[in-house]
């Protein structure tokens, strides 16, 4: 837990169960959230890096400075809502 939400963890349970019942987050795993604006902005980075071009896991975590496991739970998230297609070791947006 962050140390900013030490002792008031009922508080962050509040406000992240505000957040999914508006919407606001995907979840990529049980328990990992990401907010909708952020994943949208990591696609448009991602698309306008590599448009219809395939790419790998590799180069999606290099610009999106994000860890090769986050960055991984995206991708599969993009993956089973048709965001991206996989081919391979590579993804192609649809």
């Amino acid at each position: 837990m962050e140390p900013r939400f030490a002792g008031r963890i009922k508080e962050a349970r509040r406000a992240l169960r505000r957040l999914r019942e508006r919407g606001e987050l995907a979840e990529l795993a049980p328990g990992r959230y990401v907010h909708r604006a952020a994943a949208a902005a990591a696609e448009r980075a991602l698309r306008d890096s590599f448009g219809e071009h395939p790419f790998r896991l590799a180069q999606a975590r290099d610009i999106l400075g994000l860890s090769r496991g986050d960055t991984l739970l995206l991708l599969e998230l993009w993956d089973s809502t048709g965001v991206t297609r996989r081919e391979g070791d590579a993804r192609r947006f649809t």
